[in-house]
């Protein structure tokens, strides 16, 4: 679940995205503004639209690790390149 907080007092005005994740890990909110989730446990990367609270694309085969172009192994972190939009993707302890 990602909850969404009142930036003032902490206070928790929306959650979304329930049953998505086993383990969440990372969490980054890109320039262009989606949300992207890892989760170490489904060895896969989420990018969210925290507008229409939708999954938009899930990458990785879910709860399959490897080490192939295919598959993550515990990803950790995801950063998106400004420029380019390209999203670079951590792929913690396995690889």
């Amino acid at each position: 679940t990602i909850f969404a907080l009142n930036a003032s007092d902490g206070s928790v005005e929306s959650a979304f995205a329930q049953g998505t994740f086993v383990a969440p890990h990372g969490l980054y909110c890109d320039p262009s503004g989606f949300l992207w989730a890892t989760d170490v446990h489904l060895h896969q990367v989420f990018k969210i639209d925290p507008a229409t609270r939708e999954v938009l694309l899930a990458i990785g085969i879910r709860a399959r690790r490897g080490n192939d172009h295919r598959h993550f192994d515990a990803p950790t972190d995801v950063v998106v390149d400004m420029e380019t939009g390209e999203a670079f993707i951590s792929d913690g302890y396995g690889n």
